[in-house]
Formats: structure tokens, C-alpha cells, sequence
């Protein structure tokens, strides 16, 4: 598990003679047992004999206290229990050949369950409700944190690298999403960062970034949709792409450029569909591809041109007339130039 528990502070020093409630079939005062570390395991001798603990056996400590475990050959080996002077239960879990196994529970005196443990995993209770999950690395290191308030999920949760970098921060009110959120790298660069409205909805400016901090992407939101201008970049910081939103469509003008800033593509758009002029241009930023669009099909006149900027292919298609196949069928001849215009 995550850390080992406190387990043993409740078997030092101290010895008694009461013991109404162990039914262990041996009895053994904690001045009586030494634990040595085998391969990073604690195994367990009586003390008095040099022999390993085997079975069922109740340690017995000076306040009164006692743990009840099973063990074999020395190794903690099955139920694994420690009660207060008063008989009440303070841990209770499974060993399996000296390693934690399964589900341990820690409760405070008045019965009261306070954190449950699951593999590399702790969650904390309060009057009953869970309060706090921490959940961690093999290496006992912090992996995450959820905080929850009446069961639900409610405040600050976070995530970490094993090195112990933020990996994750985000917040949540009643069970959803909302304020701010940010995501890094191993080497605490932030990736993502952005907003969550009261509905768990992407709000405002939300942006990310290349791994050396540079930004990578910048887009606009209102209520989880994209709206206004989104913004994408090459690692160099050139700009990318450059589009406009409307309820997550997009509308109006969207470009795209090379990492030199060579204009690529002048589409236009209209609730999501291409609609008017569409242009595409090489890398040298000559004109190759003229379309004309209407609500997403293909009509009017469409071009294509050589790299010295010579037509190459013209046709037309109908602009009003759409045939069976949900396309606008060609109108007019199809006329085809070699790169002199011939």
C-alpha cells in the first residue's frame, strides 16, 4: 500500500495480564517480540525462544492495548486487528505474506469508521460521509486528492506526477465541474488551462501549450461550444490557424498558414457548412484551388491553376437545380489548359 500504517507504534514497548477479549490461542507481551527487516520485510520472533511467530497471537501492550494477527514463518500472513485499552477497533485489515493486502479500515473509538485504505488508495470519512480520497504511487508518493462534502464531489481535486509535480487542478461545486482548471507537464509547464462555468461548462478564453511553454492553442467558449476566434500555432509561434465560431460552428472566415506565415487556405463558412469562396495556395503563396460553395455543396464555377498561375481546369456547376444524389450536378463544359494557357 501507500505507507505503511501505524501499526507499529501500537506494538511497542509495554505488557499486561488482562486480556478478556483476545481469543488468540497464544498471548505474547509486545516487550517480548522482535521484528527484523528481511529484504525490506518486517518478520517477527519471539524474542524469548528466537523462533518465528506462527498462528493466531495477540500482542499485548503496556496500556492495555493488543493487536490480534495471524502469521507464518514470521510473516504477517491474514487478519491483522488492533483494539484500544477499552476493546474498540481501532484498524482491521489483511496481511498476505507480509505485505498489506485487500482493505484495511481505521476507526475512532466510538466505532466510527474514519478512513478506508484499498491498495494504494485512503479515503476519509466524517460523521459518516466521505470527506477526502488520497490515492498514491507504489513508492508511498501522493498520486491524487479528491475532496467531497456530503459524498459529493465539492471543492479542490488534484493529480501528481511521481515526482511530485501538479499534474491536474481542477474544481468542482455539488458534483460538477466549475472555476478554473489547469493540466502540466512532469516539469510543471502548464498544458491546458481554462474555466468551467456553474454548469460544468467550458467558459471564456481556454488555451494550451507545447511542452517548452509556447502557445499552442487559444479558443473562445461559451457554454461548452466554441464561440468567437480560435487560435492555433506552429511550435515555432507562428500562427496556424485562425477561425471564427458560432455555437461551436464555424462561421465566416477560417485561414490557415504555413510556419513562415504563407497563407494556405480562405475558406468561408456558414453555420458549420462552406459557403462563398473558398482559396488554396501553395508555399509560395500563388493561388491553386478556386471553389465556390453554397450551404456545403459545390456550385458555380471552380478553378484550378498551375504553379506559374496559369488556369489548369475550369467547370461549372448549377447554382440552384440539386439532383438526386444531393449535389449540384455540372453545368456547362469541362475545359482542361496546359501550364502556357493552351
Amino acid at each position: 500500500m501507500h505507507k505503511h500504517l501505524t501499526i507499529m507504534t501500537m506494538l511497542v514497548v509495554g505488557t499486561s495480564t488482562l486480556l478478556q477479549q483476545a481469543q488468540a490461542a497464544q498471548n505474547l507481551s509486545s516487550l517480548m517480540v522482535e521484528i527484523r527487516q528481511q529484504d525490506g520485510i518486517p518478520h517477527y520472533y519471539n524474542l524469548a525462544s528466537g523462533m518465528p511467530l506462527n498462528g493466531e497471537i495477540s500482542i499485548i501492550r503496556e496500556n492495555q492495548g493488543y493487536t490480534q494477527a495471524t502469521f507464518s514463518q514470521g510473516l504477517p500472513n491474514g487478519r491483522w486487528q488492533v483494539f484500544h485499552p477499552n476493546n474498540a477497533k481501532l484498524i482491521e485489515g489483511q496481511y498476505f505474506q507480509g505485505y498489506q493486502n485487500g482493505s484495511w479500515r481505521m476507526y475512532d473509538l466510538s466505532g466510527q469508521m474514519t478512513e478506508l485504505q484499498v491498495l494504494n488508495e485512503s479515503v476519509f470519512y466524517r460523521s459518516g460521509n466521505k470527506q477526502l480520497v488520497k490515492r498514491f504511487y507504489a513508492s508511498g508518493k501522493l498520486k491524487a486528492s479528491e475532496t467531497y462534502t456530503n459524498n459529493l464531489r465539492h471543492g479542490q481535486w488534484q493529480s501528481f506526477y511521481e515526482n511530485g509535480t501538479q499534474a491536474q487542478s481542477q474544481q468542482y461545486a455539488n458534483n460538477q465541474l466549475f472555476g478554473e482548471y489547469l493540466e502540466q507537464n512532469a516539469q510543471g509547464v502548464i498544458k491546458v488551462k481554462g474555466q468551467f462555468d456553474a454548469n460544468g461548462q467550458r467558459q471564456g478564453v481556454w488555451q494550451s501549450f507545447f511542452d517548452d511553454g509556447s502557445k499552442e492553442s487559444e479558443t473562445r467558449f461559451s457554454a461548452g461550444e466554441r464561440d468567437g476566434e480560435s487560435l492555433k500555432y506552429h511550435p515555432g509561434g507562428e500562427l496556424a490557424v485562425k477561425c471564427a465560431y458560432r455555437a461551436g460552428k464555424r462561421q465566416g472566415q477560417c485561414q490557415t498558414f504555413d510556419d513562415k506565415g504563407v497563407l494556405l487556405g480562405n475558406e468561408h463558412f456558414n453555420d458549420g457548412e462552406k459557403d462563398g469562396i473558398q482559396e488554396y495556395f501553395n508555399s509560395e503563396g500563388k493561388l491553386v484551388i478556386e471553389q465556390h460553395y453554397k450551404n456545403g455543396l459545390q456550385t458555380g464555377v471552380q478553378k484550378r491553376f498551375h504553379p506559374n498561375g496559369q488556369l489548369a481546369e475550369l467547370e461549372t456547376f448549377h447554382d440552384s437545380q440539386v439532383s438526386d444524389n444531393g449535389q449540384y450536378p455540372r453545368h456547362g463544359k469541362y475545359e482542361r489548359f496546359d501550364i502556357d494557357g493552351k
